[in-house]
């Protein structure tokens, strides 16, 4: 790996930290790192940082958790269950209508299905299994 590419990725790193701490002062940060590019005549990095910042951001989702609801009306109780059951915070929500009703709470290493699809999936296996 070239010293180019590790200095990209310090830099990427050290900008998405800062970025992710105070989200409101993002712009002041992008403007420090641009004005320091241009005195240290390391302009040519930017698209390497680029790179980098979206692998970082693409790393960062992959930890975070999603909760999928069937309707706007799941809303309520998926998120309840999430922060009594699992202790997840911070959590996106996103709306999936193929899940029928219910919810399905997403992490990286763990999966949570209350949903009517899976439901009717595992009644599905059962009915196929026991023939």
């Amino acid at each position: 790996m070239s010293s180019a590419t590790i200095m990209a990725r310090n830099y990427a790193q050290a900008l998405f930290q800062s970025v992710t701490k105070s989200p409101q002062s993002s712009n002041k940060y992008v403007d420090n790192l641009l004005s320091h590019l241009k005195k240290t005549g390391r302009m040519k990095l930017l698209p390497h940082i680029y790179g980098a910042l979206l692998v970082s951001q693409k790393r960062a989702r992959a930890r975070e958790a999603i909760i999928e609801i069937a309707r706007e009306e799941d809303r309520h109780a998926a998120v309840a269950n999430a922060t009594a059951a699992l202790g997840l915070k911070d959590v996106r929500v996103v709306e999936r209508p193929e899940l029928l009703r219910g919810w399905r709470i997403r992490t990286k290493d763990m999966l949570v299905d209350s949903s009517a699809k899976n439901n009717l999936l595992q009644m599905y296996y059962h009915i196929i299994n026991t023939q």
